[in-house]
């Protein structure tokens, strides 16, 4: 089995570096692995990715993306390995962890596997695919999505398909900063805006109602969908609203 990391990063070079040592020291070294780092073009740090992709030995892919999750599938599209996994600058790996996922897997064609973060083991914050699966998809995470709820959605649609294999016993620790002493950084307030939260739960209410593309979108569906974007728009009005009169008043 092949296995390809798929590692989108932005602004993070000291810790998508660690990162990359981490994941390389924890593998068994009998399976192969391709380490794919894929970077923004307009990234103020291209340079120095472009020299860690050399002395790592992964492959840099470096396109003009709008957010994370472009930079997640625009990964994938250049990965060939039978098994992708969306690795990230802050998520850790147990020992053997190629060795165990591959035994996990077996035989399975189309198999989504459910790992623990260390904080919630709900959805896949850790995308975990075979080939197959990513080919039906045709993305890791859905491309309407910024960031957030782009793992809900890829959970949903996966389980939908019967191809969630339950790994939970394994961890693959989520060094997030709402859980690390870690202080938020540029890429973490990027990620984890106001505007990503209401925009993910725009799209994620839109496709719950059609079940995640798998039902039809007939005028009923479409309706309850307008009123999730009604919502969503007054909610942003009266956010945006509020910080202009919050700034008024100072």
């Amino acid at each position: 089995m092949m296995i390809s990391l798929v590692h989108p990063s932005r602004q993070r070079l000291a810790r998508a570096e660690a990162a990359i040592a981490e994941w390389r020291a924890n593998a068994s070294g009998t399976l192969p692995i391709e380490h794919i780092l894929s970077v923004d073009a307009d990234d103020p740090d291209l340079a120095g990715y472009r020299q860690l992709a050399a002395r790592s030995g992964s492959r840099l892919v470096a396109h003009p993306n709008r957010r994370m999750v472009d930079a997640m599938n625009r990964g994938a599209a250049a990965a060939t390995g039978d098994l992708l996994i969306g690795m990230s600058d802050d998520f850790g790996c147990p020992e053997q962890w190629d060795l165990r996922l591959a035994e996990i897997v077996g035989g399975r064609k189309d198999a989504a596997v459910l790992v623990h973060d260390g904080i919630d083991a709900r959805i896949l914050t850790i995308p975990i695919l075979t080939r197959s699966i990513y080919q039906r998809l045709g993305y890791i995470y859905h491309p309407a999505y910024m960031s957030m709820f782009a793992d809900d959605d890829l959970t949903e649609v996966v389980r939908g398909m019967n191809a969630l294999v339950d790994a939970r016993h394994l961890v693959f620790p989520h060094r997030h900063v709402s859980v690390s002493l870690d202080a938020p950084d540029d890429t973490y307030a990027r990620q984890n805006s106001n505007r990503a939260w209401w925009h993910g739960w725009r799209v994620f209410e839109k496709r719950k109602l059609e079940r995640f593309g798998a039902g039809p979108r007939s005028l009923e569906v479409r309706g309850r969908q307008l009123t999730v974007d009604i919502y969503y728009y007054v909610r942003i009005t009266g956010s945006r609203i509020k910080r202009l009169w919050i700034g008024a008043a100072r």
